[in-house]
């Protein structure tokens, strides 16, 4: 008779173990770095071999017959193989950064592995063996097998921590200006004679009507049309004037959104970078800050430039240019007409001189960014490097409206208020263009990329700035590695020491916990941080407080005179309620730290709330069920506790 319910509690103990061993086996390195679907989709017989006078290069070539996975695009999975590349590279080959160079071609059709020294075809083969691209696992079994592996956190590999705030305000203003630009719009569709829309206030506004008649109109369609105004009554002075002021919930929602938006935006830029798991997360629940770790960056400059590059591009009719603003304001009676302003462009000759031209642009903007589906670096027809853009098919259309009704007219392209060229449109131009604007290749890839990205709601400062080198993540590890072995080996010998063969078992129970936290830890791809290290050492002392509670608790009712199997029975139930209530709290403790907390805390408190949910396990369920095992099998006839 199984009074123990071994059938039930041994298999679910060995099929538990099973399964944590195979999500372990990742994070120990011994899987090849490209993901099974990349060893598809850039396959080892598509291998090429170039050699040149100073430098040998290896093309990982495209298979495009292979599916991707869901979501993931042609250029997702290529950054992502470069990533493992250069990742290989430096672990494995150990080159530094001057010695081999990863870059993905132009027609996005293979990854170029260069070595900056000429090389043999056999030699360049022993390379790509030695990266550990593909492996010797088949790839077969590859998909079979859990194949996510636990994460390294910025102190653990190097990398950039970023504090960046959102100018709110910003963005308020930014919003209250295409507000504007509609309202001017739904006026001049209405045939509304205005003189202009200026600002009364830090929220108000005033229309300027032509003829007082036409009042009633206006706040009509300002109060029907437009949900975000108020209308100001009783305090015009003037009966050819409508105040309006933008509603307090709108700003607030605005400010929300735009703390949001930069969100999204900085985490499109971040994929398109290439940066492997990185962390982009809001400081607070409603406050305007972005905390932004990016684990393996070396750039510094290069990342905050593209994080910080607010990307807002327009398209903007010219009404006049020139040398100066005076020479300008000299042809408009020394102001700037209603509905403009003047912007600058700043291009450099061939002495490398800066020479700055003034233009005086329409401030409504018909086509922006927003309409904007695909940007590539490419070359001019002058050699230059340039960047095609495509607009969408709503966004083609407004393009063409526009550049069709004003042919032979200046057409500026403005990207974060500065004039990059103005070409005069020679014809209809529907959905495609070119962004002139003596970029290099570099400064072309990074505007192409940001402009896919998206643009920011709003201008971003970096409010704090940290780099963390790859030398030191690797000591700490090393240290942390070394501290949670001696931590766990004093414990397993004062356990065997002190409580005999249950301490063994103990030791069995602390073993597999570690092992549960690990594979836990990979199944989620959570991140695992220094802090994180000094949570599963904490974790090791409360795995065995817990078969310490249970070992006193039966050595008590083995002295009241009880029966072994009894003694051990009492004792698991008793000590579980008294292990239960003690963990729970903290188990909340640890949902309040990584609730409320950031970075280095959430980091500590994943590691314990998952170490105490494993130790529960190991301790009340693996432990009880092998005492059980020893007492079924062998039946002894005294306990060794």
């Amino acid at each position: 008779m199984d009074i123990y319910n071994l059938k039930i509690r041994i298999p679910v103990v060995i099929l538990s173990i099973l399964a944590v061993i195979l999500f372990c086996i990742p994070s120990l390195n011994v899987y090849p770095y490209f993901a099974p679907f990349l060893q598809e989709y850039l396959p080892e017989h598509a291998l090429s071999f170039e050699t040149y006078e100073d430098s040998s290069t290896v093309f990982f070539n495209v298979d495009r017959t292979i599916p991707l996975p869901e979501g993931m695009t042609n250029l997702n999975a290529l950054t992502l193989a470069s990533n493992s590349l250069k990742n290989s590279a430096k672990g494995r080959l150990m080159l530094s950064a001057g010695e081999y160079a990863v870059n993905v071609s132009e027609d996005r059709t293979s990854i170029m592995f260069t070595i900056n020294r000429p090389m043999s075809e056999k030699e360049l083969r022993d390379y790509v063996d030695r990266l550990h691209v593909y492996g010797s696992l088949p790839l077969f079994l590859q998909k079979l097998l859990p194949y996510k592996k636990v994460n390294l956190g910025l102190d653990l590999q190097g990398g950039v921590h970023l504090v960046l705030q959102v100018d709110t305000e910003q963005a308020v203003n930014i919003q209250i200006e295409n507000l504007l630009n509609d309202i001017r719009r739904r006026l001049s569709e209405k045939k509304i004679d205005f003189i202009n829309i200026r600002r009364s206030g830090r929220r108000q506004f005033v229309v300027k009507l032509l003829t007082p008649d036409q009042k009633p109109v206006v706040v009509s369609i300002l109060g029907e049309d437009f949900q975000d105004l108020d209308i100001v009554s009783g305090e015009a002075e003037k009966d050819d004037e409508v105040i309006f002021r933008i509603k307090e919930t709108t700003i607030v929602s605005r400010e929300d959104y735009a703390v949001d938006q930069a969100l999204k935006t900085i985490r499109n830029r971040v994929d398109e970078f290439g940066v492997a798991e990185p962390q982009i997360q809001r400081q607070g629940f409603r406050g305007d800050k972005i905390i932004l770790q990016l684990p393996g960056i070396e750039d510094y400059e290069r990342a905050a430039r593209i994080i910080q590059e607010m990307a807002h591009l327009e398209f903007r009719l010219v009404e006049d240019q020139g040398p100066s603003v005076q020479d300008i304001l000299s042809r408009h009676d020394g102001g700037t007409p209603d509905e403009t302003e003047i912007l600058t462009q700043v291009r450099t000759d061939g002495s490398g001189q800066e020479i700055v031209h003034y233009y005086l642009v329409r401030k409504e903007t018909p086509v922006t960014g927003e309409d904007l589906i695909n940007a590539l670096p490419t070359r001019g027809e002058l050699g230059q490097w340039v960047v095609s853009f495509e607009l969408s098919p709503t966004g083609g259309r407004k393009f063409g409206q526009l550049t069709g009704e004003n042919i032979d007219r200046p057409l500026a392209i403005v990207l974060d208020g500065k004039v990059q060229s103005a070409p005069v449109i020679r014809a209809r131009i529907d959905a495609r263009g070119q962004i002139e604007g003596n970029f290099n290749e570099q400064e072309s890839k990074d505007l192409a990329l940001i402009l896919r990205a998206g643009a920011l709601p709003a201008p971003i400062k970096i409010l704090e700035n940290r780099t963390v080198g790859p030398s030191l993540g690797r000591d700490s590890i090393r240290l942390g590695v070394r501290s949670s072995i001696i931590g766990g080996l004093l414990v397993l010998v004062f356990m065997l020491f002190y409580y005999k063969v249950s301490g063994l078992i103990a030791d069995f129970a602390l073993i597999v916990n570690l092992l549960i936290i690990t594979a836990i830890l990979a199944l989620f791809g959570a991140t695992l941080t220094l802090p994180g290290i000094a949570g599963i050492i904490l974790t090791i002392g409360m795995s065995v407080d817990a078969n310490v509670l249970i070992f006193e608790r039966i050595k008590e009712e083995l002295r009241l005179g009880r029966s072994i199997t009894k003694a051990v029975e009492i004792g698991f139930s008793k000590a579980a309620v008294t292990i239960v209530d003690a963990n729970v709290t903290t188990l909340i403790a640890a949902f309040a730290l990584y609730q409320f907390g950031t970075g280095p805390i959430q980091g500590f408190a994943v590691t314990l709330f998952i170490g105490i949910l494993s130790s529960m396990y190991t301790a009340i369920f693996i432990s009880r069920t092998v005492f059980y095992f020893i007492l079924a099998k062998f039946q002894p006839k005294s306990l060794s506790i």
